[in-house]
């Protein structure tokens, strides 16, 4: 009998412990607690106008920081909700409520300010208020004050936002008016900050205060992906080093960008409706990106150029070789190629080669001219697989020394891609690679180029080797019959199932890489691969922007 009481005695103690911590973390008083949240200053707001190759504008842009949030005015929203609409039955049921599972996929159907159109039933109705206070409080406050919020109209944190939507600080706006920011928070993925979707009527609650929208002052962007390369390249150079007005001169190619697009939409217009791709063109002598796009439709919310890292296959095949032949193995050395488990028990590890096709003993720089993965592993344990990685590193691919990297597991950017073989192209000096050329000030008419150092990283010796067998991958390799230009080198990149495939290219100055895949990562098919599908929609772009040389 003592021992059941103990039990219910304990159980009731750590309901109440449970309904305790609930309600100080989501409905105590209306406080946010900030013991963990650090305020810092944002530099001044900057106005900045892209302008391409020819000197002509193609954007401007103003990022908004909006200066230091003061907690003060960071009144918790959550609690005026409940406060606002709340009967007092809802009242005393708040803390019952809150011990139960809220179904938050429910709540995607609700539009933040929509209070006459909440659900009748108790729970769902708490759950609305719940999920406010824990987005709110948590994810909302957290990133209003230690992030710099990411939107694609690059404006920063919650006092910029409100700067940016109203003309006033937050403080100053009406309770519609921050649901609206949080409504925004929520829908920051959209490519475009628009109003027009959002009437004002849905932001009525008792008071029936309207919201007062400030005219955009943000132009239309064009260029989404590309503008995305460029603040990225101005935030890394540092933001606080430009002036509060300054022109941003980049080697963006108008022309070349529509052409691409015009490649794009001939090439897939037969085409699975599932695929996608991204691509990069540079100028590699000068280390300035031509152009580049971030998904087949330039209004993508995503720029799989610059932020999505895929598997990319034998593509990261010639980073094994390069480390070989600075470690003194040869072109003409032999190797057995043949079905082979390296390692053993757990660690064992039986890669096939691609169609079950093996070469048995041949030269070294057959397993790259037929992207053999037996082969190359052979390769890279004669290297040594720190070798390995430690030339990945100076190329500016993370790797670490397992076999898996030395075939191609590693996920990368396009433009990371890009950028190493942009070292092949240079004969082994890694340059700058980027879009910002230079920025002018306009308050003193100041000119900063950012040219960046260049260094060697690989022997011209060793890369020559290593573009002559690329040349060969291109007239009796994987890449054969693929339309590129005569006098290309380059490496095609296939991963399991066909999830990925990729080719990057070289072809005089110029370096091209593309890759294709599904955003839902299932396979194309056996049929696609870097060879069959990626190289030729290169070959396409070459022909549209390069004049072959004679």
């Amino acid at each position: 009998m003592k021992r059941a009481l103990y039990i219910l005695l304990a159980l009731i103690l750590i309901s109440v412990f449970i309904l305790y911590f609930v309600r100080k973390n989501f409905i105590q008083s209306g406080e946010i607690y900030y013991s963990t949240f650090i305020t810092h200053k944002n530099p001044e707001d900057k106005e900045l106008t892209f302008v391409d190759k020819n000197g002509d504008p193609f954007f401007s842009k103003t990022i908004v920081f909006g200066g230091e949030l003061s907690l003060d005015e960071l009144d918790n929203i959550s609690q005026q909700f409940l406060d606002r609409r709340c009967n007092p039955k809802e009242k005393l049921n708040r803390l019952f409520t809150t011990i139960f599972i809220i179904d938050y996929n429910m709540l995607k159907e609700f539009h933040t300010g929509c209070m006459d159109n909440l659900p009748d039933n108790i729970f769902k109705r708490y759950g609305v208020y719940k999920y406010i206070i824990d987005y709110g409080n948590k994810k909302f406050v957290d990133k209003a004050i230690l992030d710099k919020i990411n939107y694609s109209s690059k404006i920063y944190g919650l006092q910029g936002l409100s700067n940016y939507l109203f003309g006033r600080p937050y403080g100053d706006l009406t309770i519609n008016e921050k649901i609206y920011l949080f409504y925004k928070i929520e829908e920051k993925d959209n490519p475009q900050l628009t109003f027009e979707d959002y009437k004002t009527d849905i932001f009525k609650i008792n008071d029936n205060s309207q919201l007062r929208l400030v005219k955009n002052k943000i132009n239309l962007n064009q260029y989404p992906h590309i503008t995305d390369a460029i603040i990225k390249e101005l935030e890394e150079y540092g933001l606080d080093r430009i002036a509060h007005k300054a022109i941003i001169h980049t080697s963006f190619d108008p022309d070349a960008y529509e052409k691409v697009k015009k490649v794009l939409n001939d090439y897939f217009e037969n085409k699975d409706p599932k695929l996608q791709s991204a691509g990069v063109v540079i100028d590699s002598s000068k280390g300035e990106i031509i152009t580049l796009y971030g998904g087949k439709q330039e209004n993508s919310r995503i720029n799989r150029a610059l932020n999505l890292k895929r598997q990319v296959g034998s593509i990261f095949k010639p980073v094994v070789y390069l480390a070989a032949f600075e470690n003194g193995i040869k072109p003409s050395d032999i190797i057995e190629d043949k079905p082979t488990t390296f390692g053993k028990g757990k660690n064992a590890y039986s890669p096939k080669n691609f169609d079950d096709f093996y070469m048995g003993k041949t030269k070294v720089e057959n397993a790259l001219i037929y992207s053999l993965n037996n082969g190359t592993l052979q390769v890279a344990l004669k290297t040594g697989l720190n070798n390995v990685a430690n030339m990945a590193q100076k190329l500016g691919l993370e790797a670490k020394p397992l076999l898996g990297f030395c075939l191609g597991s590693g996920e990368y950017t396009v433009l990371q891609i890009a950028k190493y073989f942009s070292v092949i192209a240079n004969n082994g000096i890694k340059k700058r690679i980027g879009f910002v050329k230079s920025i002018e000030n306009t308050d003193n008419a100041s000119i900063t180029p950012l040219d960046g150092n260049e260094e060697r990283i690989v022997s011209e010796e060793t890369v020559k080797t290593i573009q002559e067998i690329l040349k060969k991958v291109v007239k009796i390799g994987t890449a054969r019959g693929t339309g590129l230009l005569k006098g290309t080198y380059g490496k095609t990149g296939t991963t399991n199932d066909s999830r990925d495939v990729w080719f990057a290219s070289v072809y005089d100055k110029y370096v091209i890489v593309v890759w294709i895949g599904r955003d839902d990562y299932k396979t194309m098919g056996e049929k696609d691969t870097g060879g069959s599908l990626a190289a030729p929609l290169v070959a396409r772009i070459q022909r549209s922007l390069i004049t072959p040389m004679e």
